[in-house]
């Protein structure tokens, strides 16, 4: 049995002078008592900028949330959220979503639910978890405003309709997978077929770039700038009717994972930026894919498989930046990354890694131009021992 520890609604307001500051305690959460999958673990990197002498600093605080939780034998959750503009959003609805998800009154009826329902189910999970964080920003105003009035000073109440975040949620119920995502986040599921790597979008980036959502904001006569064209949160930008919105694309057919060579990735859009600027590639789901399942060949650690992945992209990215001849501003930085895998084979199932062919390595000097590095052939760069 699952102990409300603290319920989605019940949060501090900290009050300091001269400011009167909000914010949520997200210390604990309700779901801290729900198990997470053993088969799933999160990798993430805060936001750095990159100086020209080779030093990082953040930028901002991390922004990030995620959950990975086992709710019974027939039921796992997963989540990222991907915050802007603070992590204020990001935090509240990273609590309030799964219990939209996980106590809706659906599962009460008798017998199991039909996928319909179960799609049902998440796509009125994301509005409603919405809806809650707008009621939860106008309680802040309505309970501060005599306080924030009789001391002449500012709140963050503000912060809190600015901040907003992509999400992206997978549910499994009962060897079936169900996917829902508004924003950028993105949602992969990769499958072994024979030697082969398939690997299937499950989400759909709400970007400008994005020609539908550039026509639906069009047509409602709003204009196409921003991160996102959905969201939770950044309630500032929702007070005209189908601008911004909260409404989730829910992934159509049933995905049945019994039997399959599979495993799930969700993963932040900054990811896939850096991950852009240091491949020159038509294929960026492909490639993190491929990295994943490098990475799960050579360990069983399914944290360290994620922070591997991760980290390798960082350094990449940081390497492009500094080989650069003009330390070019588009590689001088990073967003919060965050990437959740869930590896959803079975030991039976598991394809074998194939052998490698041994060669001889190229030993070469313990110090190597990042110049001479990039020009090298993959191949050549593979064969590396560095001494």
């Amino acid at each position: 049995m699952i102990r409300n520890r603290q319920s989605p609604d019940q949060f501090c307001c900290v009050i300091n002078k001269p400011f009167i500051i909000i914010s949520v305690s997200q210390d604990e959460s309700w779901t801290d008592d729900i198990p997470v999958c053993d088969k799933s673990d999160v990798g993430y990197c805060a936001n750095q900028l990159y100086k020209a002498d080779g030093f990082k600093k953040p930028m901002h605080d991390y922004h990030g949330k995620f959950f990975h939780l086992k709710y019974d034998n027939n039921m796992y959750l997963y989540g990222v959220f991907d915050g802007f503009d603070g992590n204020l959003a990001a935090g509240f609805t990273c609590q309030r979503l799964p219990h939209e998800v996980l106590f809706d009154d659906r599962w009460k009826a008798p017998g199991p639910p039909k996928p319909d329902t179960v799609r049902e189910i998440l796509r009125d999970a994301f509005p409603n978890a919405d809806r809650e964080y707008s009621c939860h920003v106008s309680r802040i105003d309505k309970e501060c405003a005599p306080r924030v009035a009789a001391a002449g000073t500012q709140h963050s109440g503000e912060q809190w309709k600015r901040c907003g975040c992509s999400a992206a949620v997978a549910l499994i119920y009962q060897n079936s997978l169900y996917t829902a995502n508004v924003g950028s986040t993105r949602i992969l599921l990769c499958m072994w077929e024979g030697r082969k790597l398939r690997v299937l979008p499950l989400s759909v980036d709400h970007v400008p770039s994005n020609v539908e959502e550039t026509m639906r904001l069009r047509k409602a006569g709003h204009d196409t700038s921003g991160p996102v064209t959905r969201c939770l949160g950044a309630l500032n930008r929702k007070n005209e009717p189908n601008e911004i919105i909260a409404d989730p694309y829910v992934s159509n057919g049933d995905i049945t994972l019994e039997g399959n060579q599979c495993f799930l990735v969700i993963a932040s859009a900054a990811l896939f930026e850096a991950l852009g600027q240091v491949r020159d590639s038509q294929n960026l789901n492909f490639d993190l894919a491929d990295l994943i399942a490098q990475e799960l060949q050579n360990q069983e650690n399914i944290h360290a498989v994620a922070q591997a992945v991760v980290d390798s992209i960082l350094r990449q990215h940081h390497a492009r930046y500094m080989v650069s001849k003009s330390n070019q501003h588009s590689l001088n930085c990073h967003e919060d990354m965050t990437l959740l895998v869930c590896d959803l084979r079975t030991k039976s199932s598991a394809p074998a890694v194939a052998p490698l062919t041994p060669t001889e390595p190229v030993r070469i000097p313990a110090y190597v131009s990042f110049d001479e590095y990039y020009n090298m052939k993959q191949s050549e760069q593979d064969r590396l021992v560095y001494v």
